[in-house]
């Protein structure tokens, strides 16, 4: 099956990169999935590590997918409204997408704030975002296992 995959980028994602060490949530996912696209969302003060580090090219390169970074200008990452405001203004854009390639969106459920998170889970959860999934990519430290959750109890809670 054809899937998109839609993730913030969280600091552990960067200092990964910043020790070479390419284990981060993102590139976990990266490396045992194939994607048509990759929405990578970036908040402001996270663009310069970003571009410092060349991330989005290493994406790029890794998943031979269309990586699409997003520089959200999201100044407080734990200001939900802030996060859900700027993430409705490219739900549609996704949606089509995903609906183009008659795929899944895989949503790093792992990379960013616990705001972010749970923005994250309320869009996935809601079926706001087209035939979505969370994806959990564990701590490398610990395993390299993958989990799954499509929040279908969401529907029972509201």
């Amino acid at each position: 099956m054809k899937r998109n995959l839609l993730t913030f980028i969280g600091v552990t994602d960067i200092k990964t990169h910043e020790r070479k060490e390419y284990n981060g949530a993102i590139e976990q996912i990266l490396h045992k999935y194939n994607f048509e696209n990759v929405y990578v969302f970036i908040t402001a003060g996270l663009e310069n590590n970003v571009n410092d580090l060349n991330m989005l090219e290493r994406y790029k390169e890794i998943s031979n997918s269309n990586v699409v970074g997003i520089y959200t200008k999201i100044e407080d990452p734990t200001n939900p409204r802030v996060v859900y405001n700027k993430m409705k203004e490219y739900i549609e854009e996704i949606n089509t997408s995903t609906k183009n390639i008659e795929g899944e969106l895989y949503v790093n459920m792992v990379s960013s704030t616990p705001q972010i998170i749970s923005i994250l889970s309320l869009l996935v959860g809601s079926k706001t975002l087209y035939n979505s999934i969370g994806i959990y990519p564990s701590n490398p430290l610990y395993s390299d296992e993958i989990k799954f959750d499509n929040l279908d109890f969401y529907g029972e809670v509201f």
